[in-house]
C-alpha cells in the first residue's frame, strides 16, 4: 500500500480526502531501512497495492463506502499516478506484486498460495493504515495459517489515535 494516493501530499487522501498524510510519511525512513534489510538478505518481498477501476469495486462495498463517506471518490484509480508506488518503494528484481480489491491482502487474492509455494510460514506486514489494511491483512495471515509479524515503525495511520487503536487491535 505504499502508493502515491496514500503517502504523497499531492495524493487523493490529502487533496480530496482531507486527511493529513504526514504521519504516514514519518514511517518511511524506518520502512525504507527495513525494506533494504530484507532485500539485502534476499527475502521474499510481496507488494500488495490496491489499483482499481469503478468496475472492480463490488456494489456492496461501493454502497457501504458511499454511506460512510458522503462524497466517496475512488482512490488509487488504476492507470493514474495515485495508484503508482511512492518513489523509492517500487518493486525491484524478483519482488512480486499481488493486487487486492479490499483491505485484506488475503481476501480473494493469491497471496496465501504465493507464500505457501515459496515455503513462507511468517508474514511480515507493513504499510498503511494500521487500523485498516494492516489489521485486515494480519487477520488474513493468521486465518490462513501464517504467523504475522508487524514491525510497528513500518506501519502508520492518518492520526496517532487511529494508529494506537490499530496497534491495540493487533496486540502490538
Amino acid at each position: 500500500d505504499v502508493l502515491n494516493d496514500f503517502y504523497s501530499p499531492e495524493g487523493y487522501h490529502t487533496t480530496k480526502g482531507g486527511k493529513d498524510t504526514s504521519l504516514l510519511r514519518e514511517t518511511l525512513p524506518a520502512f525504507r531501512e527495513f525494506l533494504n534489510y530484507v532485500r539485502e538478505r534476499e527475502m521474499l518481498v510481496v507488494h500488495i497495492p490496491t489499483p482499481m477501476t469503478w468496475g472492480e469495486v463490488s456494489p456492496t462495498r461501493l454502497r457501504f463506502r458511499r454511506n460512510v463517506y458522503k462524497n466517496y471518490e475512488l482512490a488509487c484509480e488504476r492507470g493514474t499516478w495515485g495508484a503508482e508506488f511512492y518513489e523509492g518503494f517500487e518493486p525491484v528484481g524478483k519482488e512480486l506484486v499481488v493486487e487486492k480489491r479490499v483491505n485484506s491482502g488475503f481476501l480473494n487474492t493469491k497471496l496465501a498460495d504465493v507464500l505457501r509455494s515459496n515455503g513462507i510460514r511468517t508474514a511480515i506486514v507493513t504499510g498503511c493504515v494500521t487500523d485498516g489494511c494492516v489489521y485486515s491483512t494480519v487477520e488474513g495471515a493468521s486465518d490462513n495459517g501464517f504467523y504475522p509479524v508487524i514491525p510497528v515503525n513500518c506501519v502508520g495511520a492518518f492520526t496517532r489515535a487511529d494508529h494506537a487503536i490499530g496497534l491495540s487491535m493487533l496486540g502490538a
